[in-house]
């Protein structure tokens, strides 16, 4: 989309202050959504790069998420959207949470599982969900980077206990696993 490009040309120019905030349509067909056609939970993300294919008008904006946002308001949209969000901390386990441990376990197993039973995911996100030690950056890498449906993206998002959103991604993987 053009606000998109217009935003992410923005940022490429100024590396030290390039993040924003990126939300979800929920219907892809329509090309100037307006605020109730967004998912209301999104992420701030940081760009990491601009890649410019040969073709014309085909380019590849690369974002590194750092946290959960909620959009209030949408304040303009030209020449890209703005708007006012707020935080949306993730409620976070203990040290000492027996259960958040196994969660994470249980996750890396099903995970696995569910990558090498299907031929669309491509075998890098094994090794790179092997070598995430941190048990949040890796929830969050399997949550956006497996082919789940938006609205199953959006669902885990919205989820602000980690635990919950755990179990809400296992049942997910499940589900997969069995189709």
């Amino acid at each position: 989309r053009k606000a998109s490009m217009n935003l992410a040309k923005k940022l490429s120019k100024n590396p030290k202050d390039n993040i924003c905030a990126i939300f979800c349509q929920r219907n892809s067909d329509v090309d100037n959504p307006a605020g109730k056609e967004l998912y209301e939970y999104g992420v701030y993300a940081r760009l990491v790069r601009i890649i410019e294919m040969p073709t014309p008008d085909n380019v590849t904006a690369i974002f590194q998420s750092l946290g959960k946002c909620r959009l209030q308001k949408i304040t303009g949209i030209k020449p890209y959207y703005k708007g006012i969000v707020a935080p949306s901390p993730d409620e976070l386990p203990t040290d000492e949470d027996s259960e958040f441990v196994t969660l994470i376990e249980d996750l890396r197993a099903s995970t696995e599982e569910l990558i090498k039973s299907s031929e669309e995911i491509p075998d890098d996100i094994l090794m790179t969900i092997k070598n995430l030690t941190n048990p949040i950056m890796f929830t969050n890498f399997v949550c956006t980077n497996l082919p789940l449906s938006v609205k199953d993206k959006i669902r885990l998002l919205e989820y602000g206990n980690i635990k919950e959103r755990i179990i809400e991604l296992l049942k997910i993987e499940n589900r997969e696993i069995q189709l």
